[in-house]
């Protein structure tokens, strides 16, 4: 049997609770979508584009609306179209942040906002950062596949960007709220480390909605990362699934219907 691919999205849900791992990942349950998942991606999109200079040396709203209005069509119609959508055509009816404010239209006015931002943040204060090359190519979205403690593990960094003294730092782009933590990128860190010997300097939150660089400085010694990937790869292929019910609670969308922990308390 082929042994599983790793990745730090399933790492952070098992992390959270493995019972919504368990309907996530593998029964495969479909979730109501939601507005920010479009957002998001979308934002994402944008600006990738903006770091490859898709959109020229300076672009402005005559390069930047029509960039973003197609980066959220495709952003929609990937949730779409995918074979496990379940739900309305009509995103009215989708799950959204801040107690349902923020709505398709709340995006499509806030999302751009994001996006000018982030151009002009690259003309100004990011404009130092240069797009590392890997294996000669752009570091965008590169896909990175190694093994963690004998664990496969697949990475994709936003970005691989190199600052004015020659520090590799990791960026990754959050259009919600700031991270509490860096094990995202430190995922990503020891990634790197062991399929090429990089060793990246810097993780850097690049927060979409003031605009701003939120920088972590990383840690150089992976053994605890790694250990913690070894521990979920066994604990999942043991067939661990117990809840752990906590704050992730509030945003899982299995909660109501499937959740054992929580129609236990309220049978």
């Amino acid at each position: 049997m082929t042994r599983p691919r790793r990745s730090y999205s399933r790492l952070d849900v098992y992390s959270q609770c493995p019972e919504m791992y368990r309907w996530k990942y593998v029964e495969k349950i479909p979730e109501k979508p939601s507005v920010w998942t479009v957002g998001g991606t979308a934002f994402h999109s944008v600006a990738e584009q903006l770091l490859r200079g898709d959109l020229g040396e300076n672009p402005g709203e005559a390069e930047l609306y029509p960039a973003w209005l197609e980066a959220w069509e495709t952003a929609y119609h990937d949730v779409v179209d995918h074979p496990r959508f379940v739900g309305d055509l009509d995103m009215g009816t989708w799950r959204a942040a801040n107690r349902g404010a923020e709505t398709r239209d709340w995006w499509i006015e806030n999302g751009y906002a994001m996006v000018r931002r982030f151009a002009d943040w690259r003309q100004t204060t990011g404009r130092d950062l240069l797009v590392f090359d890997l294996d000669g190519q752009p570091a965008l979205e590169a896909e990175i596949e190694v093994e963690l403690g004998g664990v496969p593990f697949i990475a994709i960094p936003d970005a691989l960007v190199v600052d004015e003294h020659g520090q590799l730092g990791i960026l990754d782009y959050k259009t919600g709220k700031p991270p509490q933590k860096a094990t995202q990128l430190h995922a990503y860190a020891a990634v790197l480390a062991e399929k090429y010997g990089l060793h990246a300097t810097w993780g850097l939150y690049y927060m979409a909605r003031p605009g701003q660089l939120l920088p972590r400085l990383l840690p150089q010694d992976h053994a605890g990362l790694i250990a913690q990937v070894v521990d979920f790869d066994t604990r999942e292929r043991a067939g661990d699934y117990a809840p752990t019910p906590g704050d992730s609670c509030r945003f899982c969308p299995y909660k109501r219907d499937r959740c054992t922990a929580y129609n236990k308390e309220r049978a």
